[in-house]
């Protein structure tokens, strides 16, 4: 997180993990107006 903290983003930022809900199209959509999104994928086994 650290790591994003020091790229100071504009946009909102998305945490992918394998617990969570599906990332659907219609959150896309919603994500869309932001001029920047940032996605963070862990490392999966």
């Amino acid at each position: 997180f650290e790591a994003v903290d020091d790229l100071e983003p504009e946009g909102p930022i998305v945490l992918l993990s394998a617990r969570g809900k599906p990332f659907e199209h219609r959150h896309a959509v919603r994500l869309s107006v932001a001029g920047e999104v940032t996605l963070l994928c862990g490392h999966y086994k």
